[in-house]
């Protein structure tokens, strides 16, 4: 039991994965797949291009939070300046620098230098004013934190516009803004107005913060694609499970029943759609076909009646020599069961390949029945194939009659029209016809024949004496004598009445004589004692040269009416002939 089982189990991964292979294969799985495949696509570059317009507004938003910073601090610093209070935009600076979220906090002059460390502006105020409107430091320190010449400085100094750069990347990025401070009506008493600009604010941020936001907003939009596609693939799987591929697979089912021989399968129509279409068109379809198949049945059942009442054997077969029809005669005909004679196929029918082969003739024309012997059984065979207008093969038809009883009785009738009745010899009608043959093969062989005919003396008197009884005894007693005295390969027969002529191939005239001695021996009484006398006369070729076997078979006779008329000759050979007499 334990190994059964084990065989068993490989079974179920093979029959899954067949089930696998044939969903794949299927036209529903091929929509759904292909459904969701776009569903996916297009949810994807949905996500992407909102996920990045989100990045993109949210870095935006921050710069513009650390632009309006900046500016909020420079307009600061610039009121404090107005009011004379340099002291304390030294101090705001220095608490700007604290802010945690600010990295880098500079006041700088165009020239790059850091501001409010040294005495440079306070000197030049001072000069301007004409008196020392403001005290100058005591520790002055020269910090440069951009080049005089740099590219960013150039261009936001000739824009008089805020510029922003980012550096570094990932969680280390950051974000510099230089924002110009203008030399605005009330700064220029103090400033002059040589100068559009009268410094820069720069300020830098780490945007770890931001890309933390950004990395949240990314992780949102994959779980909300995610969501959005696992809802919408069921929301899709069930709308074409139920719209189409269950439709289509109830199709796909009914026509496999259908190929199987189920013609009775039908499709419900549902609504007016592409599917419900063709499901009417399939009903429509299976329903012709099962009005075809009964007529066909019908037709089948017709053929089938004929063939099976038939008188004849048939067998018919296709274009390649397959057996498609075998009525139960041929089957009794031929000794072999339906399914033996299909399996060994048409050539072998009759066991003999070479008869059917040359037998059958091409076309619709009809070969000439074969005679037969097979299994005891006398069988005559008519075999025709049949091509059509284009001259291809469609099939071929053997048809079998039993002939075995009129062969006999044929036989019989032949062998009592060429067989005389009292003696059991052959007649005269086979005499002549035999002579011809064995004439015309000695002839054609150079050979000898001789022709010996025989008779008993004064018949006539003999019946008048002792009865037509007796004379009949003499006569029979003659054609069984023949019987032993003669060869094999002779030819005897009872001409009329009393006469006899024996035809004996490959013999001379004294062969011939020979041969009558030994009958002479044996036939010279009746059976009931009553003797009787046999002359004889003989022709021989080419002793007696003739192209004619009646000439032969005259000289012969003419011979024995001598022998007749003679009182000493039994025995009569005609004269040598040298010119043929040809008749």
């Amino acid at each position: 039991m334990n190994a059964h089982v084990g065989q068993e189990q490989p079974e179920k991964p093979r029959l899954s994965a067949r089930r696998r292979g044939r969903f794949l294969r299927s036209l529903g799985s091929k929509v759904l797949i292909l459904t969701i495949l776009v569903t996916f696509i297009n949810d994807c570059g949905m996500v992407i291009f909102y996920a990045r317009q989100q990045e993109e507004s949210i870095l935006e938003d921050h710069h513009q939070s650390l632009r309006k910073l900046t500016e909020s601090i420079a307009k600061g610093l610039e009121a404090l300046m107005i009011d004379g209070y340099a002291d304390v935009a030294r101090n705001y600076v220095e608490m700007i620098k604290t802010l945690p979220y600010l990295d880098n906090f500079y006041i700088l002059r165009t020239n790059g230098m850091e501001a409010f460390l040294d005495n440079e502006t306070i000197d030049r105020v001072n000069r301007r004013l004409g008196e020392e409107e403001f005290l100058p430091r005591e520790l002055e320190i020269k910090r440069r934190k951009l080049a005089e010449n740099d590219p960013l400085l150039r261009q936001m100094l000739e824009s008089r516009r805020s510029i922003s750069y980012e550096t570094g990347e990932g969680k280390e990025a950051v974000l510099t803004l230089i924002v110009p401070i203008l030399n605005g009506e009330r700064c220029r008493k103090c400033h002059g107005s040589e100068f559009a600009v009268r410094g820069v604010v720069t300020i830098s941020t780490s945007l770890k913060t931001v890309r933390q936001e950004i990395a949240k907003t990314r992780l949102r939009a994959i779980v909300i694609l995610f969501i959005v596609l696992v809802g919408g693939s069921g929301l899709i799987y069930l709308l074409l499970r139920y719209s189409i591929v269950k439709p289509i697979r109830f199709l796909s089912d009914s026509m496999e029943r259908v190929a199987h021989g189920d013609y009775h399968s039908e499709v419900p129509v549902k609504g007016g759609d592409e599917l419900a279409r063709i499901a009417r068109t399939f009903n429509e379809m299976t329903q012709q076909i099962r009005l075809s198949q009964a007529e066909q049945i019908k037709e089948k059942n017709k053929l089938t009646s004929i063939i099976n009442g038939a008188m004849e054997g048939i067998i018919v077969t296709d274009a390649e020599d397959r057996i498609m029809i075998v009525n139960p005669l041929a089957e009794k005909l031929l000794g072999k069961s339906r399914r033996q004679i299909v399996q060994d196929g048409f050539s072998q029918a009759f066991d003999d390949p070479d008869l059917l082969r040359k037998a059958i003739r091409p076309h619709t024309e009809e070969s000439p029945p074969q005679i037969v012997i097979y299994k005891r059984r006398t069988l005559q065979v008519s075999l025709t194939t049949i091509h059509n207008e284009r001259e291809e093969k469609l099939g071929s038809t053997a048809m079998i009659r039993d002939i075995t009883e009129e062969k006999r009785l044929e036989d019989k009738l032949r062998a009592m029209a060429y067989t005389d009745m009292l003696t059991g010899l052959n007649n005269r009608r086979w005499l002549h016809e035999i002579l011809g043959k064995e004439f015309k093969r000695v002839r054609r062989h150079e050979g000898r024949l001789a022709l010996l005919c025989y008779g008993i003396v004064d018949y006539e008197n003999f019946c008048r004496n002792y009865g037509q009884g007796m004379g009949n005894s003499a006569v029979m007693r003659v054609g069984s004598a023949s019987l032993d005295a003669f060869r094999e390969s002779d030819h005897c027969c009872r001409e009329e009445d009393a006469t006899f002529c024996l035809i004996m191939p490959e013999t001379n005239a004294d062969g011939a004589i020979e041969a009558a001695q030994r009958l002479q021996k044996q036939a010279q009484e009746t059976p009931e004692g009553i003797p009787f006398t046999i002359r004889f006369g003989v022709a021989a070729y080419p002793d007696n040269l003739t192209y004619n076997p009646e000439e032969l078979w005259r000289l012969a006779r003419k011979a024995l009416a001598e022998a007749m008329a003679s009182k000493d000759d039994l025995f009569l050979v005609a004269p040598p002939t040298e010119k043929p007499n040809v008749e």
